[in-house]
């Protein structure tokens, strides 16, 4: 399995909205597109695309999602500010199942779209060492066994 951690696009500033509500900002559709064009070039195309519940993590999953039959499935296990949960794979996997995906016996790639630090820290439970930080719209490619296999801009 290839695991493809991205970190959302930009959000929309509004001091008035609790961050979680934020949309992603219009200037970051173009940047999705690219980012999604690249990855499908690199027969990289997930199944399913685990998102945080932040709105613009989880509005830049959907234009992530492109043509096909993948689903868009929002974790709790991805999402700030939820101390009660553990942000392992394992959690991940576990969330999944629960919402009915078997994302290990389904699923040759899966893309985790989320926040900075989450991902990376993430990534490094799997590669044993910390990956530079992910920019926004930056996709890091990883294979199940812990190798480092790409970055790509969006």
């Amino acid at each position: 399995m290839k695991l493809i951690f991205v970190r959302h696009g930009p959000k929309l500033h509004d001091d008035t909205q609790d961050d979680a509500e934020l949309p992603l900002a219009p200037s970051a559709y173009d940047r999705v597109e690219r980012l999604a064009a690249a990855l499908e070039l690199g027969g990289l195309l997930p199944r399913v695309i685990v998102s945080s519940r932040y709105r613009h993590a989880h509005q830049t999953a959907e234009r992530l999602r492109r043509k096909g039959p993948r689903e868009v499935l929002p974790v709790t296990a991805l999402t700030p500010h939820t101390p009660e949960v553990q942000f392992t794979m394992t959690t991940i996997l576990s969330e999944a199942m629960q919402a009915g995906f078997d994302l290990l016996r389904d699923c040759d790639v899966l893309m985790l779209v989320g926040h900075k630090p989450r991902l990376t820290q993430l990534a490094e439970q799997l590669l044993g060492e910390e990956p530079a930080a992910l920019s926004a719209l930056e996709a890091l490619v990883v294979d199940w066994h812990g190798t480092l296999q790409t970055r790509i801009a969006g």
